[in-house]
């Protein structure tokens, strides 16, 4: 959604970068996002690991992006009386993934080769 900090950061990117997009949509599925960029309608953000088996069969491209985006920081905050085993796995989960490594994917090109290089995108 629009209020959403990724949201935000994506617009302060696009800036950042000159681009124009001609069109910014936005869902909070991850499923459907990924339904509708391999279809090929889309780009979208989404961590590496999600998409590396699909990358790797060339269905999907990992561009890097330039400039490169800013980092978001998630937290996961529980009542201290309620701690569940559950909420500690979530919680190891997120910390592994954010330790990943922004180099395990395959690079096919940069962003602004996708976007055009300034002003509009390309249609």
């Amino acid at each position: 959604p629009r209020e959403a900090r990724l949201y935000a950061m994506l617009q302060e990117w696009f800036a950042e970068g000159a681009v124009v997009p001609t069109r910014v949509s936005y869902c909070n599925n991850l499923m459907t996002m990924l339904h509708v960029a391999r279809a090929g309608l889309c780009a979208c953000l989404v961590p590496a690991y999600f998409v590396a088996a699909d990358v790797e069969a060339g269905i999907l491209q990992a561009p890097i992006a330039a400039p490169p985006l800013a980092t978001l920081k998630f937290f996961v905050a529980t009542r201290l009386e309620s701690v569940d085993p559950a909420i500690a796995e979530i919680a190891s989960i997120v910390a592994d993934v954010t330790r990943l490594s922004n180099g395990d994917h395959k690079v096919a090109q940069p962003v602004r080769a996708v976007f055009g290089q300034k002003g509009r995108a390309p249609r």
